[in-house]
């Protein structure tokens, strides 16, 4: 009885983010605005973006951050001539999502 009741908790932990995550999640999407990121791929025809940013005056760099919006249903969408771009976050059901502008050449 006891192993199923730490089953059920376990479970529950996992499918449940927890406070902790999703203020750490906030707090590192917050620290995004103004960085650049690289482009990594694609999936499905969308451009794929490193988590961790880049120097914006790097070959590397192809957008910058320029807004960082919750992503909770409801919730403003990116301004005009951005793009949005939602870095996964582990335990985070609604991660921020990241508004990111094409980085003109010389940063």
């Amino acid at each position: 009885m006891l192993a199923v009741a730490a089953v059920v908790i376990a479970i529950v932990q996992v499918l449940r983010p927890s406070g902790d995550q999703v203020a750490k999640e906030a707090k590192a999407a917050e620290a995004m605005l103004g960085k650049c990121l690289a482009q990594h791929g694609t999936n499905d025809g969308h451009p794929k973006y490193s988590s961790t940013p880049v120097p914006c005056d790097s070959a590397d760099a192809a957008v910058r951050v320029v807004k960082v919006i919750p992503s909770t249903p409801g919730s403003p969408l990116c301004p005009a001539g951005t793009a949005a771009v939602e870095l996964i976050y582990n335990g985070v059901q609604y991660p921020h999502i990241e508004c990111v502008e094409a980085v003109r050449a010389g940063g």
